[in-house]
């Protein structure tokens, strides 16, 4: 690279022209020649404006909420999750920016891992809500099943030596047989959403027709389970 080349260099960086003089060992005329022959002070209009526009994309890039975006992107596991140029246009950053960075941050592994968290979180808390409402339903059922068949006859009482003796009639409460009727048609709506429930399990489980989980599969299921106690509230 010639002398004029490097003084240039210099120059754009800021070195005063005396100085830049002394260091090449020529008259400061000598370095004014090259200033005006070479356009010397042309570009360096050019790296400043550059240098500033770097420094303002710096600067937006710094102010930018990382964290913010990222848990955004992170835990939306819904079925159309927001998407990176989504982000982009309503935080108005570049698609390059956040490209770049949500793949130096790994996000979409992030975001995998996290769904598969909440996933097995629901899971659990399917399994043991499901084992509840199941088991109040069933003994309720149980409970008034029994009740109505004790009392679905009129008792009478008899003397029988020395003491009353409650005697069964052929004679049949219609209003206890109707609580019974009820109860069995109960117990059998129960055991066809049951079924139905089992069915949204696997699904959520990814057992049988190995489609795995879905955030919908999820929802069926909290569907059926919320009807099934809507259906024990309503039967007591």
């Amino acid at each position: 690279m010639k002398e004029h080349e490097l003084a240039k260099i210099d120059y754009i960086d800021g070195i005063p022209v005396k100085e830049i003089a002394a260091k090449y060992n020529v008259t400061e005329a000598a370095v004014r020649k090259w200033k005006s022959r070479h356009k010397w002070d042309v570009t360096k209009e050019v790296s400043q404006k550059v240098s500033q526009r770097d420094n303002v994309t710096t600067n937006k890039r710094s102010k930018i909420d990382w964290l913010k975006l990222e848990t955004e992107y992170v835990t939306d596991i819904s079925e159309k999750p927001v998407t990176l140029k989504a982000l982009s246009e309503k935080y108005e950053v570049s698609y390059k920016t956040i490209e770049d960075y949500s793949s130096k941050n790994d996000w979409k592994e992030k975001r995998r891992e996290y769904k598969g968290n909440v996933s097995e979180k629901t899971k659990e808390k399917l399994s043991d809500e499901t084992s509840d409402v199941m088991a109040d339903i069933l003994n309720n059922i149980n409970t008034a099943l029994l009740q109505a068949t004790e009392e679905l006859n009129i008792y009478e009482e008899v003397n029988g030596f020395g003491k009353l003796v409650k005697h069964e009639t052929e004679t049949v409460r219609t209003n206890k047989l109707g609580t019974l009727v009820k109860a069995l048609t109960s117990l059998q709506k129960i055991e066809i959403e049951k079924q139905r429930l089992e069915i949204e399990k696997e699904k959520v489980y990814g057992i049988g027709n190995g489609e795995g989980k879905t955030s919908g599969d999820i929802e069926k299921a909290k569907s059926i389970l919320i009807k099934l106690r809507g259906s024990n509230e309503g039967d007591r």
